[in-house]
């Protein structure tokens, strides 16, 4: 792969680590202002790629000001733990309608460990194209 087409890839990567972090930085303002209730799992859907039919996304429905809301949490790992018709907390913020938060222990452990691995990753692509470090993962880039 030639040099230009390693910039290219740098910089989509690069891209898409802003827009990963951004949305952390979105996620922790809506759980320090946002206000904790109960949303019901009414269904899960599978629309998209071939892992949305073996990991279904589940809908939730919540109400806010006597107003009835539904949003599909896309969350890999939750969509599996729980079944339909399940009560479950969420978190949200009438600042951001569109966005609703489940409240779960393992919520950072995963957002900063696809962070980290991101930039991990990011670095030694920069250190492969700027530098001809050998690296292994990078070996059939030539």
């Amino acid at each position: 792969m030639n040099i230009v087409g390693s910039l290219i890839i740098l910089i989509i990567i690069g891209v898409l680590i802003y827009r990963l972090i951004l949305d952390w930085r979105l996620d922790k303002r809506i759980i320090e202002n946002g206000k904790l209730m109960k949303g019901t799992i009414t269904r899960k859907e599978s629309h998209g790629s071939v892992l949305k039919y073996i990991f279904p996304n589940p809908v939730i429905r919540y109400e806010v000001n006597g107003q009835s809301f539904e949003r599909e949490i896309c969350d890999l790992y939750f969509s599996q733990s729980k079944k339909v018709g399940s009560q479950i907390n969420i978190i949200y913020w009438d600042k951001y309608p569109d966005r609703v938060l489940v409240v779960d222990r393992f919520y950072w452990v995963r957002y900063i460990g696809i962070i980290v691995f991101s930039i991990t990753i990011y670095v030694l692509g920069i250190l492969k194209v700027f530098f001809d470090w050998d690296i292994y993962i990078f070996r059939d880039l030539k």
